[in-house]
This record gives C-alpha cells, structure tokens and sequence, in this order.
C-alpha cells in the first residue's frame, strides 16, 4: 500500500492564531494532493523558545482543536509540535500525532533538551510510541534527539516503518552543522532499514533541511534550504525492510 506523506518546511513565531493559519493553509494545499501523512515542525503550534509564564494556553488549546477538526474535515493525519502543560512545572515540548478522523494518538515529550530548551521546558519521560497513522506504523522524535541513535533504534525494534522529526534548528552559529544533521538524518533511515520524514522551521538560517528519506538512506524529496516549502513523496512502508537489525552482534552488547 502506498502512501504519500508530506513534511512542511514553515516559519512560525509566538502569534499561536498566525501560526495556525499558515498551518490550515499547508494543510488545505497538502489535500489537494492527497496527502495522508504531514509533518510538521517542533513548537510551531505554541512558538518554540517562550517562558513559561508567557504562554498562551488558551490559543494553544483552541488552535490544537481547530488542527483536530482540519484533520478529520481533510481526512488527514497530522504530527506537530507544541509545548504542553505539565502541571506546575515547565511545560513539555511536545509533538502531537492526530490521525484521519480528528482523533488525538499519541504524544511524545522531547526527551533530550539542548540550549534555551533547559529554560522554557521539562524533559519527557518516556520513550516514543510507535503509532498507526495512514495505515503506517510511525515513532516521533524530537531535533537533538536525533544526536542520539538509541530511540530510533528502540522504535525499529519496535515495528516503526516511519521516523517522524521535527525541528526548530536555526541560527548563524548552527549552520556549520547543515552536513552533519543531514548525515544523521539518512544515518537514522539507513541503519534501522526504515522511512524518514523530517520537517524544519522555514528559516533563512536554519541548519536541517526538511527532507524524507527511504530506508537505505537517500532523498526521496528534500525541500529548499532557508525558506517556506513543503515536500511530498510516495511511500510504501512494506518496503521498510530493517535487514541490519537481524545481524547485530547481540552476543557483544545490548541495548539498555
């Protein structure tokens, strides 16, 4: 069964109801091209880097309904960031998966924070579900935890066929690392044998280029660098095939 899915490479700021209309507007475009699956990036529902006490909640909740009801009008499923309470503490960072019918799946935390992060968040606690959206089994993770190949790993183990990233990695001191994210983000695919799809803010400086990535490894879209785009690329998860996990050396070492 094949799939298209889509990543949208969007800028956002702190307005939520902005932020909202520019996405109901990928959303409607993604449609018409039937579209089952779009990514979008991290905290571009609620605004990535704000302190806690200047959330928004109101907009944020009304805005994850109103993407819940764009969902089911468009028969569409979604994975987007935003933060999210947490009761007294710091808010969680956090992405969403709501499947073709408006109904909420799955949240992941962000579990490794970097930078500005230790300031407006908590860190999650758990590891990434893996989900069904579209028919396809998916594991959201979140920007610097794709520094790290464990929860891809764990995911695969898992049953995932899709990797889900979203990011919000900017800033003219980053865009040295432009090589290296992307090598990560093929690294992912390619060594767990599975699909990718990762999805960036729209960013003249920005250092991940959106892209989705088949599981050896290589592009199957991958957007403009720098700004707004959206991608689109057909998928067939039965072709995740996961040939190196059978191989690993298990008698050597575990994953704990």
């Amino acid at each position: 069964m094949k799939i298209k899915v889509a990543a949208v490479q969007m800028p956002f700021g702190t307005d939520v109801p902005e932020n909202v209309k520019a996405m109901e507007a990928a959303i409607r475009k993604l449609a018409r091209k039937r579209v089952k699956l779009a990514v979008f990036p991290e905290c571009c529902l609620s605004g990535y880097i704000v302190p806690a006490k200047d959330r928004d909640w109101p907009a944020i909740a009304a805005g994850l309904s109103r993407l819940r009801r764009l969902a089911g009008e468009t028969r569409m499923c979604l994975v987007f960031g935003s933060a999210l309470p947490n009761g007294r503490r710091l808010p969680f960072n956090s992405l969403l998966a709501v499947n073709e019918r408006g109904l909420l799946m799955s949240v992941y935390d962000k579990a490794h924070l970097i930078g500005g992060d230790h300031q407006c968040f908590s860190r999650g606690r758990k590891a990434p579900d893996v989900v069904r959206l579209a028919g396809i089994k998916v594991a959201m993770q979140i920007c610097f935890d794709s520094r790290f190949p464990e929860l891809p790993r764990l995911a695969a183990l898992s049953g995932a066929q899709v990797l889900v990233f979203a990011f919000a990695a900017f800033g003219r001191d980053g865009l040295w690392k432009t090589p290296v994210m992307e090598g990560h983000l093929r690294s992912r695919a390619a060594e767990n044998g599975v699909f990718l799809v990762a999805a960036n803010i729209g960013d003249r400086n920005s250092f991940v280029v959106s892209r989705i990535v088949n599981p050896d490894g290589l592009d199957l879209a991958a957007a403009n660098p720098g700004r707004a785009d959206a991608i689109v690329a057909e998928i067939d998860p039965a072709k995740a095939h996961r040939k190196f996990l059978p191989q690993r050396r298990r008698d050597l070492y575990r994953l704990t």
